[in-house]
């Protein structure tokens, strides 16, 4: 198709000198109409499937457009300031209206997926050695190949969605009318068929404050709350936490924090016990089946500890902080409901991006700002963010617009008790009723604006 890779760095140069980059790829619009998805109609949904290929998307998006107003910088000449050392990446462009920097290189014939990604790597950082402290955002990639495998698939959608690398995927083509461009969205892994996450698959460990036992809740915590949240973002980790309040009348301590992290082996044994992906020809796959099996994983990973722990030094200036309670969601849930008071929330990784986008949904700010109390509330407010938790467990109630008769009577349960706490409420006020009351009325409200948004179906 093509002599070498010499004539595909020759079209695009010239379509970079001629400003005409964007028409060379013919198919822009499906990009851009995917990353804009159905606009201002479409409810958020969380699927651990999808964070793959809509981070790819975004990325792809994002990178064409800055394909426009480039000023071309070099044409696979060496960038190093070393001395008498030799890197030369094919194309460097810089957008005169974005001041971001777009990085071609085209992966060689004879040359593995692998290399042409890390070529990529090592080009970004001896730019950035030229221009320190240059934001992720504003460096842009381009790798174009006129073949994809399996592993070169997996690198760049690796360095898309867990490094957040702003990488479009083209192919070279040619047809009747010369050279163009074909945009592909790189795969990430098998498909597990699994929407939302299985309650055991969310471990969960307690820092329980003792020795702190002032009514008002003491700034440091807050901050602490937020700094397990950077520290969470920092390690790449997926996460969230609740502060709550403790009225079961036989706690020790009175403000605790429920650390929440995604366990990875739980997610495999989803994905390959499903009828989606297989294991038969993957001798990783079956070790790690086997691994699983012996030690009965419960998913307290180092990373979890380590942000549970990484606000220590700010909590052990007004407490005694201590770890316990290493459970699951589901075991937490049922706890939490009967006997605390959710006080504040943070998020972090993949599920913190989802909580705040979520936020920032036309659709949801349109029409269900109940949940958002008015437009007012954000991801920190437990009014917000456990709905979005509880989605990350299991679908809405009334899941595709159909009543269940499950659906019905969990809706009846939610609708009832609320009338039964607030009587009693109005006849033996107590903290622990409030504390009951509030997070039932949190899921009756979100159970609610499904049946008003409606239609449903018997």
């Amino acid at each position: 198709m093509f002599e070498n890779e010499k004539e595909i760095q020759n079209y695009i140069v010239n379509a970079i000198k001629k400003e005409n980059i964007s028409y060379i790829i013919h198919d822009v619009h499906c990009i851009k109409k995917l990353s804009k998805g159905a606009g201002d109609t479409q409810f958020p949904h969380f699927s651990v499937d999808y964070i793959s290929r809509s981070s790819s998307i975004h990325a792809g998006n994002k990178v064409l457009s800055s394909l426009d107003c480039m000023e071309l910088l070099t044409d696979d000449d060496n960038v190093s300031i070393t001395s008498r050392e030799v890197l030369r990446p094919d194309i460097i462009c810089i957008n005169s209206e974005q001041n971001s920097v777009i990085l071609f290189e085209l992966k060689k014939s004879g040359q593995t997926g692998r290399q042409a990604l890390t070529e990529l790597l090592a080009y970004e950082q001896e730019i950035k050695n030229i221009l320190p402290l240059l934001s992720d955002y504003d460096f842009n990639f381009v790798l174009v190949s006129a073949e994809w495998t399996t592993l070169m698939d997996h690198a760049v959608s690796s360095s898309i969605v867990w490094s957040g690398k702003n990488i479009l995927c083209l192919t070279p083509k040619k047809n009747m009318e010369g050279f163009y461009l074909e945009t592909r969205i790189p795969d990430a892994w098998k498909i597990t068929g699994s929407s939302s996450f299985p309650p055991e698959a969310v471990s969960s460990i307690t820092i329980c404050l003792y020795d702190y036992d002032n009514d008002e809740i003491d700034p440091r915590i807050l901050t602490a709350l937020d700094i397990m949240a950077r520290e969470g973002d920092r390690t790449k980790s997926h996460g969230f936490a609740i502060l709550w309040k403790d009225f079961s009348g036989f706690g020790l301590t009175k403000y605790n924090i429920t650390v929440f992290g995604i366990s990875p082996f739980s997610l495999f044994a989803i994905g390959f016990n499903s009828k989606h992906t297989s294991i038969d020809n993957s001798h990783l796959s079956n070790k790690i089946e086997e691994y699983i099996k012996k030690f009965d994983l419960t998913g307290h990973s180092n990373s979890l500890t380590n942000i549970a722990t990484f606000s220590y030094p700010l909590l052990k200036e007004l407490s005694s902080p201590h770890l316990e309670g290493f459970h699951t969601w589901k075991e937490d849930y049922e706890h939490l409901k009967k006997s605390s008071e959710p006080i504040l929330c943070e998020f972090w990784g993949a599920l913190g991006d989802y909580a705040r986008s979520y936020i920032m949904n036309p659709a949801i700010r349109n029409y269900r700002r109940e949940i958002l109390r008015g437009g007012l509330g954000n991801w920190r407010d437990p009014s917000v963010a456990i709905p979005i938790m509880n989605s990350f467990m299991h679908p809405n109630i009334f899941k595709g617009g159909r009543i269940l008769c499950s659906d019905a009577f969990r809706f009846g349960v939610l609708f009832g008790l609320d009338r039964l706490l607030r009587i009693n409420i109005q006849n033996n006020d107590h903290p622990h009723l409030r504390a009951r009351f509030k997070w039932n009325y949190i899921e009756l409200i979100a159970a609610w604006e499904e049946i008003r948004l409606g239609p449903v179906r018997a």
